[in-house]
């Protein structure tokens, strides 16, 4: 039973609260009614705890009514400083589903000291770091994870409609017509670019050695779910005439038509990419990726790896160096499609695997 089962339901499916914890339900109309009075609407402050508008609704005109302290429940006295069952699955369903900021943490990314927190302020119970970690591992079954980042503009249907939609019907009018795919994305890669973990003694920080000065590479790369994989420097910033370059050097010599899809950066939508694209369309096809949605696009993985496996592990002291570790990390990229071809088998890019 999942934690939004497990609470009661009117007929539109929302959540109406009569199950849950009193102390609980206290909390829920006190930032509820908080975050209306702040003016958000009703309808998206519903949505973000799954209840029915009209039960917000009536906690508002309470609050207005009767004062917020009308909105306080009497918690019961003796309580044992343990969560039950029930309250374990209200705690999974507040973390799992509700945004930390609802609460009011700067932090998006839950940690188990915010968790303490929160477990006080619903349920009036005071646990430690230590004891909170416990139960979200043993009996909520979560685990500390390195998040994808999602960007809130980002549109589920769109993305459902590009999936499921958009890129079947661009697979098959690049198989009528002979064309190859490639999913093209831009990057800049820096020196001071650090990721990855490495061993030290418990309480230093490691330190990794480079110069105090900063400096930086643009690039431009475009992958196929075959394995190929094409890659350009830019010089400077990326505009339209750059795009323009980079498509001309990825259909040149070509005998089959090239399909390319990026995101909405406005050097893609350019009048003048548009017009190039128009001169040279029996040879090339422009396509976008639904907007704020990069997790879409393969290519994106061609820079994962070259920052995580090879720049971001090392120290540059001149420009020529980093230079050097770039192109020679993307030649050898280049030559090894398998691992171009797993990229496509990402969560969120297996629907554009070969």
């Amino acid at each position: 039973m999942t934690a939004t089962q497990s609470n009661r339901t009117n007929r539109t499916g929302a959540r109406d609260g009569r199950s849950l914890d009193r102390r609980a339900m206290e909390q829920l109309r006190l930032r509820a009614v908080e975050r209306v009075e702040a003016g958000e609407r009703v309808t998206d402050v519903a949505r973000t705890l799954g209840f029915d508008r009209a039960v917000v609704n009536r906690w508002v005109l309470k609050a207005r009514k009767e004062g917020i302290e009308a909105l306080h429940a009497t918690v019961a006295p003796g309580r044992t400083p343990v969560l039950d069952d029930a309250q374990v699955e209200f705690l999974r369903f507040l973390i799992l589903e509700i945004d930390p900021a609802f609460w009011g943490f700067e932090s998006r990314l839950w940690t188990r000291a915010m968790v303490v927190a929160l477990i006080e302020r619903v349920f009036g119970v005071r646990l430690s770091v230590e004891s909170v970690g416990r139960i979200m591992r043993e009996r909520m079954g979560l685990s500390p994870q390195r998040p994808v980042r999602r960007a809130y503009e980002a549109d589920d249907e769109q993305v459902r409609r590009w999936v499921e939609e958009a890129y079947p019907a661009i697979r098959a009018r690049a198989k009528e017509r002979g064309a190859r795919i490639y999913f093209a994305d831009e990057a800049q890669v820096r020196s001071d670019d650090h990721s990855g973990r490495t061993w030290a003694p418990r309480g230093e920080t490691p330190v990794v050695g480079a110069t105090g000065q900063r400096f930086s590479i643009n690039l431009v790369s475009a992958i196929s779910p075959e394995g190929e994989l094409c890659w350009m420097r830019v010089e400077g910033r990326m505009n339209a005439q750059k795009f323009i370059d980079f498509l001309a050097a990825l259909i040149r010599g070509r005998r089959r038509p090239v399909f390319v899809i990026v995101d909405n950066h406005p050097s893609h939508k350019a009048k003048a990419v548009a017009k190039f694209v128009e001169a040279n369309k029996e040879r090339l096809e422009l396509y976008f990726l639904p907007p704020y949605s990069p997790e879409l696009n393969p290519d994106e993985q061609v820079w994962n790896h070259l920052k995580n496996h090879t720049i971001g592990k090392r120290g540059f002291y001149v420009a020529t160096q980093l230079w050097q570790m770039v192109s020679e990390h993307l030649e050898w990229m280049g030559g090894v499609r398998k691992l171009i071809r797993a990229f496509f088998s990402e969560p969120r890019c297996r629907y554009a695997k070969a």
